[in-house]
């Protein structure tokens, strides 16, 4: 691809639609944000779509309910009440009809009952310590929702291209011997229906830690199972998703890097490239058991997979004296240098302002000059520990929005969870895998001798010529 035909490219239309088209970097592909067509570089040939898929707008009787405090928005059947917000547990929800909406191409019933979510919690959080003191009461793992979460599941192609060093060490009579190939693999294989959640209420990585779900059981969309439940509604599409979709992709792909290079000892690569096509997208919903708890300023969200009971959260610890003293700390030097500083001269205020009355207590001064002077220190001394206090609380007030507004963009997150499945979970083998490899010879080299006291490390060149050996590995 050179830099004429991207210019070249991008000053076209789409082909689909019309819009206005834009170079993604990470897909290395031309990209419709419009309607979510993917394209080559230079000749504009498909390389799948990001569209959602049309199966036509559906109206059917229900309720949306949309909380006024986060702006979450859930729909459910006419006899399924909400009184609080799954997500912020906030009771401001304004309910109103069930409008036009996408429906979805498929579902997944629940197969985790409320009794079975709700033990699953409790085995949980048993042998868990310092919780606060509400999280094993009764009350609040009847406050577990179930959910059905938005899932797009993307279909598509890898190819990936790999050049490396490799090495081998064989026995020859009393010598060992290490030889040295220039490596190059190819590997094309598909991944079939990867989840994405696509909404933005949810933690990704809390979703990809209950994952796999069993896909065999999805069937096409009934509206009648979401009876009892909750829907909720995506406000992420697979266009707006495209660097996650991507980063997923490109860590499958070089997961199998290591799979290429059976039969050597080592191997050190030196150049890699992974191309992706074939995009396809289902839209499908997925039951998830979920609870949403909020402890000094920090959601924590509890998951369970409600087709297989796989668990995953990560639980609050209560605060004691000491924790409290270690956060306070942690504000002070994490918040702003500025802020930092003044609160450093306030507090050597009082402490000046002490020092000078014991002085002037026992200087030569009138007994009045002296007690106005001590009297005045005493007000400065109150007024400069007032506006510590009051710093103190706007540090860490400061902090605690920062920490939540990071833990929203996933830059921080108080979750330590499961890592999300191992790409064999998505391998589509349904379709052909090609492999292609190409081994050339280009050293041979003596690294160790026997002899009557035994081995001996050494460095002989035995083949180290210009003209490299090829042949086809088996």
């Amino acid at each position: 691809m050179t830099f004429t035909d991207l210019e070249s490219t991008v000053s076209r239309k789409c082909p689909g639609c019309g819009s206005n088209i834009v170079y993604e970097p990470k897909f290395k592909s031309i990209v419709c944000h419009s309607c979510g067509g993917v394209f080559e570089v230079g000749t504009l040939n498909s390389k799948g779509s990001f569209k959602i898929p049309d199966t036509g707008k559906m109206l059917r009787e229900g309720q949306t309910f949309k909380c006024d405090s986060c702006g979450a928005e859930v729909e459910t059947d006419e006899n399924t009440a909400a009184t609080t917000c799954a997500f912020c547990g906030s009771p401001a929800l304004v309910k109103s009809r069930l409008t036009n909406m996408y429906r979805p191409d498929a579902i997944i019933p629940f197969k985790v009952s409320r009794k079975e979510a709700e033990d699953l919690f409790t085995k949980f959080v048993s042998g868990a310590k310092r919780l606060p003191a509400d999280y094993k009461n009764a009350k609040l793992k009847q406050k577990l929702t179930g959910l059905y979460v938005p899932f797009w599941l993307v279909d598509g192609k890898v190819h990936l291209a790999v050049d490396a060093s490799a090495y081998r060490t064989r026995t020859e009579a009393a010598s060992k011997v290490r030889e040295t190939y220039a490596v190059t693999r190819s590997l094309d294989f598909n991944l079939r229906k990867v989840p994405f959640d696509g909404a933005k209420k949810i933690s990704d990585r809390l979703m990809e830690a209950i994952e796999p779900f069993d896909t065999s059981e999805m069937i096409p969309f009934d509206g009648r199972l979401l009876q009892g439940f909750f829907a909720q509604k995506y406000d992420l599409t697979p266009i707006d998703m495209n660097e996650r979709i991507q980063d997923r992709f490109y860590g499958y792909a070089m997961d199998e890097i290591a799979l290429l290079f059976d039969g050597y000892e080592e191997f050190s690569v030196i150049a890699n490239e992974a191309d992706f096509s074939d995009y396809k997208i289902t839209y499908c919903l997925m039951p998830v058991w979920f609870l949403n708890y909020e402890y000094n300023g920090l959601y924590y969200q509890f998951a369970i997979n409600g087709q297989t009971g796989e668990v995953a959260g990560k639980l609050p610890e209560k605060e004691t004296v000491f924790t409290k003293i270690a956060d306070k700390i942690k504000y002070h030097f994490s918040a702003p240098p500025r802020l930092s500083a003044l609160m450093v001269f306030l507090i050597a205020c009082p402490i000046v302002a002490i020092i000078m009355s014991l002085i002037l207590s026992s200087s030569d001064m009138s007994d009045s000059q002296s007690s106005t002077y001590i009297g005045v220190f005493k007000i400065l001394a109150i007024i400069a520990l007032l506006a510590c206090i009051y710093i103190d609380s706007r540090m860490t007030s400061y902090v605690k929005h920062r920490n939540v507004l990071e833990q929203e963009q996933e830059k921080t997150t108080p979750y330590e969870l499961d890592k999300r499945p191992e790409v064999f979970e998505y391998y589509d083998g349904g379709n052909k895998t090609d492999i292609v490899k190409e081994d050339k010879l280009i050293s041979v080299m003596i690294i160790a001798q026997y002899d009557d006291s035994g081995w001996h490390n050494c460095c002989i060149p035995v083949y180290t010529g210009s003209d490299t050996k090829d042949f086809k590995a088996t």
